[in-house]
Parts: C-alpha cells; structure tokens; sequence
C-alpha cells in the first residue's frame, strides 16, 4: 500500500490520499496537509485507536507514524487538532494571512507551542549612580524568556541573573507563577527553574543543521500581550566558538532564554543573544516591516542547542554554577 486515507475530523465526508514513504507516514506530510494536526486517530469496531508516532528509526530520521498492528489497509484515519487562544501575531497583524516576513510554519509552531513559553523575571539588584556629584540608588531587574521542557523546569539564559535556592517569578496569561533557580550554568549561559504550579503538557525535542528553518518564541520588553511573540529565520552556520548556532533573523529585548523550535514545533535551543547586539523594541507588526525593508542587513543570533545543554547537565554532579 503506498497511501492511507486520511479525514480532517470524523464526521468529514472528505478523505485525502496521504503518500506513505518506506509503508511510514511522517509528521511533517499529516502537518502540511492538515495545518494544527496534532495526531492521528482511527476507529476499530467502537474503540477509538492512536497511532503512535516514534522520532525515527533505522530507516527514517524523521519523526513518522507507525504501522498499526492491524496495517494501514481497510481504515479511514483523521486527525487529532491541537487547539489554542488566538496568538499574539494573529491578534496583531490583524488579517487572515500572514505578512510575508512571518511564515506559516512560524505561526503553526506560535499555535502549537504558545502555551510552554514564559516571561521570566531575574534576580534583582540595586545600582548606585553618581549624577552631578549626587548618588542615587536604583532597582535592576533582568527580564527574559523561558520554555517548560520537563514537567517541572523551565529552561532560560543564566545571564538574566540567579541565584540556586532563590525564587523567581513566572508571567503568563497575566498570571504570576513561582519557580526555584536549581541549576545555573554560567559557561554557557542556560539555567534551570523548577515550579510544581507548570501545567501537564506534551514534549519533544529535535536538533537543527546549517539551512534549517527554525521559530524563536518569546516575550520583548514592554510588550503587554498575553501570548509570546513570533521571529523566523535560517541557521547560517556555527558561531566562532564551534559550538553554538548562529541564525538569521536576530532577536529582541526580553528573548533572551527564549525557546527555539524547527518546523515541526521541536525544542532544539535557546537564543543566549544577537551577534551584533540588535535589540529591537516593537510590535510584531512593526518587526514584520522591518523584515522586509533591512532585508539586506539581516541582524543574527546566537542559538544554544538542546544537545550540548543535556551534555553539560549529565555531566556535571553539582546543581550550582561552576
């Protein structure tokens, strides 16, 4: 069999043939095919089947559907839809399709991976300025991103400034969450927080190569929206160090610590900064205009993967900074 039937809810009367390659059906076919699928489904008798779904194999490196025991044939399958508030980007630009800078990929990671991204708020510290001979005292705070990547963590930049064992605050939906610093990496810059208050939610996680496409989510400063905000672009290559990624378009105020997906809405890093120090501070859809009109000048980023953040943490036996 070199196709299966796949409905976009149950009750459609409409199937489309999907191409199996290697008698698998990957991920991205199902996604492309069906914009905010987030599984498939069939009916065996009156029971209500899954199919699962596996990272890849020997055959594919892609993530894929596997064979039902009882074979793709004689089934009609349909789609498990992911649903989602309307996105910041959505809300934002205001119209049915997306500004040209923002990609449709872009907004089904926002549609799909919203809901794990928070606005993290550092540890705070007190400045003392000389102005005309005159000291003033000051409060600092550094404000950032961060992504739940387990079911108690989050994810985000060291250099927003903790402490192990100091409590920290977690913004989403204009709610505030309470999350514990665990563990601090100050070599390359990733620390992790862990809250009992995260919600139970789905993860998985993928790596990137030099042409990838990939979506940054996160919160810039003085944005007042519920829901992150979107950034696309395309790993250009490693940056000087050999280790970290460094990606076209660049990041702004507040995405420091925010995640990075790949097209399949996989965790693969987060951003740690901008090559040449962009920042840039406005709405999606004024970010969007500016896309379009330095195109030529792209600003880039600085992108930590997950896979060297997994070997730091398996490597090292202490939860504080080296």
């Amino acid at each position: 069999m070199t196709f299966v039937l796949v409905k976009e809810c149950e009750d459609s009367d409409e199937c489309v043939k999907l191409p199996l390659k290697h008698n698998r059906l990957t991920l991205i076919t199902l996604k492309e095919t069906f914009s905010g699928s987030a599984g498939l489904l069939y009916r065996s008798g009156t029971e209500l089947n899954a199919v699962g779904l596996l990272s890849g194999d020997d055959t594919l490196t892609e993530p894929f559907f596997e064979e039902p025991e009882s074979g793709w044939a004689n089934k009609t399958f349909f789609m498990k839809r992911g649903s989602r508030p309307p996105t910041p980007i959505e809300n934002d630009v205001n119209m049915t399709t997306p500004p040209p800078s923002i990609s449709r990929v872009a907004i089904h990671v926002l549609n799909e991976c919203s809901d794990r991204v928070y606005r993290v708020h550092g540890e705070i510290s007190s400045i003392v300025m000389t102005t005309n001979n005159q000291q003033k005292n000051s409060v600092s705070q550094q404000i950032g991103s961060g992504v739940q990547f387990q079911e108690k963590h989050i994810l985000t930049a060291a250099h927003l400034k903790f402490v192990v064992g100091n409590e920290y605050d977690l913004w989403k939906n204009g709610k505030t969450l309470k999350a514990t610093c665990i563990y601090i990496n100050k070599s390359f810059d990733f620390a992790i927080l862990e809250s009992d208050s995260l919600p139970k939610t789905s993860f998985s996680t993928g790596f990137l190569n030099r042409g990838d496409k990939f979506v940054i989510l996160g919160f810039p400063e003085n944005s007042n929206h519920d829901n992150p905000s979107v950034s696309d672009g395309t790993i250009e290559g490693l940056y000087e160090d050999g280790i970290h990624f460094l990606g076209a378009i660049g990041s702004r105020h507040g995405f420091s610590g925010a995640p990075v997906f790949d097209k399949l809405s996989y965790l693969t890093g987060i951003v740690i900064g901008g090559k040449n120090g962009v920042s840039l501070e406005m709405t999606v859809r004024d970010f969007a205009k500016q896309l379009v009109n330095d195109s030529g000048t792209q600003p880039c980023v600085k992108i930590l993967p997950l896979s060297v953040i997994r070997a730091q943490v398996s490597t090292e036996s202490s939860k504080d900074s080296l």
